[in-house]
């Protein structure tokens, strides 16, 4: 709906109240761009009407009220959640080999209890996701409703390093270890960790589906280096590549020649994805980045730089002021700007004459 009256496909938003169509200090922002687009805003409810001289005071109240209703009923749910946790009941998310109730599930019991003992043995992750997905195991994710890739809930490495840190297989349940915080340039959100005071955590023996031994060897895996710790390294092209069969992401594997590769290939085998195709890192960087190079220094490029900045200077100029331009320093401006054309050929020349002389070795 938002793109639609961005392309002005029409000209009427009609809403029950604003709160329907935010309830952030994002509102006056969507306001005024639907404004600028000849969109018209009318709340029937609250009497809103974006044409209305009040109209900006009316969307800024909006959306502090709007805000301040979101923390109340965070506020409420948080303490509900924690009246719960520390009546030792279940405060929601069903976690695999347990009913929403905490009650061992046998099958999915039976399944953690493998994967615990495989991995405390020396089986690697992705030998024992591989595995899951042959046999046709259904994995933790496979009844979700995803509205997106991997629709059929594969198993993968990182779902069984999740299960491999749950303390709750050993009987140890800890409520409020960590917040969930939305990242306001990226929309998604990051875990972080809270102080252990915070924490409100209680024993239950009944809860164990693995033995505390069988526990300790696989926390003594996974504190070491490569068995099978996680980490958030990124690459040039993190999050740009996508699997043309299963659409999730490309990752990036290797020892000394690294490679990108399809994340759920990597994470789940065969069964998971089919798509075995690797691509070296520098090969993909190459070829990626050196049409962008060439249009960046191509002198076109540059010459329609410099015009824009021209043209931005001559408006300059010419915009009523109070003070009258300062000549000498528009003067120093385009000159600067001339370098840049030059400095932009001989920057391109550079790279030609590097790019020949790695090929020859």
């Amino acid at each position: 709906m938002i793109a639609d009256g961005l392309d002005r496909a029409f000209d009427l938003l009609l809403v029950l109240e604003l709160s329907r169509l935010a309830r952030s200090e994002d509102l006056p922002l969507l306001i005024r761009r639907l404004k600028h687009r000849d969109v018209r805003i009318v709340g029937i409810q609250d009497g809103f009407d974006s044409s209305a001289r009040t109209a900006r005071m009316q969307a800024g109240m909006a959306a502090i009220m709007g805000g301040e209703y979101i923390e109340m009923i965070s506020r409420r749910t948080y303490s509900a959640l924690e009246m719960r946790a520390r009546e030792k009941r279940a405060t929601g998310g069903r976690t695999y080999g347990y009913d929403s109730e905490r009650r061992p599930d046998p099958d999915e019991a039976a399944i953690v209890r493998e994967i615990f003992a495989r991995f405390a043995a020396g089986e690697s992750m992705r030998a024992i996701a591989a595995d899951l997905n042959m046999r046709g195991v259904p994995s933790p994710g496979a009844a979700w409703d995803r509205k997106a890739r991997r629709r059929d809930g594969r198993w993968l490495v990182s779902g069984l390093h999740t299960i491999l840190h749950n303390e709750l297989y050993i009987g140890r349940v800890v409520w409020n270890r960590r917040q969930w915080v939305k990242d306001r340039d990226t929309g998604r959100r990051i875990p972080r960790e809270r102080p252990r005071e915070q924490w409100i955590v209680h024993e239950d023996a009944s809860l164990a589906l693995v033995e505390r031994d069988v526990w300790d060897r696989c926390q003594a895996r996974l504190g070491r280096p490569g068995g099978g710790r996680i980490g958030p390294v990124r690459y040039l092209l993190s999050g740009l590549l996508e699997c043309g069969i299963c659409g999730s992401k490309m990752t990036i594997y290797g020892g000394s020649t690294r490679r990108y590769g399809c994340a759920t290939y990597r994470g789940g085998g065969v069964h998971a994805c089919a798509n075995n195709l690797s691509v070296r890192q520098d090969l993909a960087e190459e070829l990626i980045l050196e049409p962008i190079v060439e249009d960046l220094l191509a002198p076109e490029a540059v010459e329609e730089m410099v015009a824009y900045m021209r043209a931005e200077l001559r408006r300059e100029q010419i915009r009523p002021a109070a003070a009258v331009p300062d000549v000498e320093r528009i003067d120093e401006q385009i000159r600067s700007l001339e370098r840049l054309l030059q400095l932009g050929a001989v920057a391109k020349a550079a790279i030609e004459q590097a790019e020949r002389e790695r090929r020859e070795v």
